[in-house]
């Protein structure tokens, strides 16, 4: 069996998420990006174009979590798996902190 080092109560953990659905859904987010703000539309937040501004729902902030994989993996640029993130891992990589993009579409790195 292997330790696990917790932080913060279920509790806790619990009244965090509540927490950030209702900063989500009242008071909502800025986004600058026109295309991200369509793709929340479309699928129920309230957007207002002009200030770049979207509200979620309850129900869309479900959706997107219950579609969320439990793990994922970080590749370098030549497509190596270098990192599987999930479960109780623990990974220390500093170098992990996107100072470059391969940006998708154009397929150049990109420095954030």
């Amino acid at each position: 069996m292997r330790p696990v080092l917790r932080f913060l109560t279920d509790d806790l953990t619990d009244r965090i998420i509540d927490e950030a659905r209702d900063l989500l859904c009242g008071i909502g987010m800025e986004i600058h990006n026109p295309r991200a703000l369509d793709l929340l539309a479309d699928h129920g937040a309230r957007i207002d174009p002009e200030s770049r501004h979207a509200w979620f729902t309850g129900d869309l902030i479900d959706r997107a979590l219950g579609s969320a994989p439990s793990s994922f993996g970080l590749f370098d640029i030549q497509g190596n798996a270098t990192h599987d993130l999930g479960g109780h891992r623990v990974i220390f990589t500093p170098g992990a902190s996107a100072i470059g993009i391969l940006a998708p579409y154009t397929v150049c790195m990109r420095v954030a």
